[in-house]
């Protein structure tokens, strides 16, 4: 397959090896439905180790490719207040701002799985996402920072990196965790009122409200374009006897497409 040029590309963030499977599923679904742009792997300066581990496990190719990134200065007395570790590197996510040798990328978390083709998001506008959390409740409109168009920008990056102190301490004060999404959410306010950015729901919809999708938004599964596995939990860390009673679970409320999905995650997930 004959792939367009390096300036527009799907951009994943890796900072540890637990997620190395759900990339591989990531790249498996974007080469499954054809996609013409490359996956680029931000890694943090120095994460040799990680690198060998994608080599180990045949993500690097001439479609899958890795840049480097520094780590965002003076966070590490704020993420120290953080008590789940899986919080902790969540805003060197902002670094994917920082690469401005692209002319836009599209975001993508590592746990996603891309079930129809989604080139045609290049031609949004900066800042597309989806409202995904309405699908749990209709009142949560702010955005996902799972999926998100970007155009880099060092004055993009620099005002996202000012950001993060004032909101943290704000979340902090509230009770709540703070990371990449609320620094996105805290940069425009009044996102959520402006319509020409915000994504239809099938382009992130969590997998564990499938059902809702279909129920209270009348889409059809067929319309799905990205499934996000939310959740401290990968389906991939599930023990056998966990996956079984997902599995007994999903069959007692008849939900036969999360089965079907779920089983095609864990075999591209391999």
């Amino acid at each position: 397959m004959k792939f367009n040029d390096n300036m527009k590309v799907y951009v994943t963030v890796l900072t540890n090896e637990i997620y190395i499977p759900g990339l591989k599923a990531l790249k498996r679904s974007l080469l499954k439905v054809k996609s013409k742009y490359k996956l680029c792997i931000l890694l943090k300066s120095g994460a040799y180790e990680l690198k060998n581990l994608l080599k180990e496990n045949n993500v690097l190719d001439d479609y899958c490719f890795l840049v480097y990134s520094e780590d965002i200065n003076n966070i590490n007395n704020l993420t120290e207040k953080m008590p789940f570790h899986r919080w902790n590197e969540t805003f060197f996510k902002l670094r994917v701002c920082d690469l401005v040798q692209f002319e836009k990328i599209v975001l993508l978390d590592s746990d996603m799985l891309i079930m129809k083709n989604i080139d045609s998001l290049f031609d949004s506008p900066s800042f597309s996402a989806v409202q995904a959390d309405s699908i749990c409740k209709s009142s949560y409109l702010a955005l996902n920072s799972g999926l998100m168009v970007l155009e880099p920008s060092k004055e993009l990056y620099n005002k996202l990196v000012e950001l993060i102190e004032p909101s943290f301490n704000k979340k902090i004060k509230m009770g709540e965790f703070c990371g990449d999404q609320d620094i996105f959410r805290d940069y425009d306010l009044e996102w959520q009122n402006k319509k020409h950015l915000i994504l239809p729901l099938t382009y992130n919809v969590y997998f564990s409200y499938l059902n809702n999708l279909k129920k209270n938004f009348n889409y059809k599964f067929s319309e799905i374009f990205v499934i996000h596995f939310i959740g401290k939990i990968k389906p991939w860390e599930l023990t056998f006897k966990k996956k079984t009673h997902s599995f007994i679970k999903m069959l007692l409320h008849f939900s036969f497409f999360k089965i079907k999905i779920f089983c095609k995650y864990l075999r591209y997930c391999k």
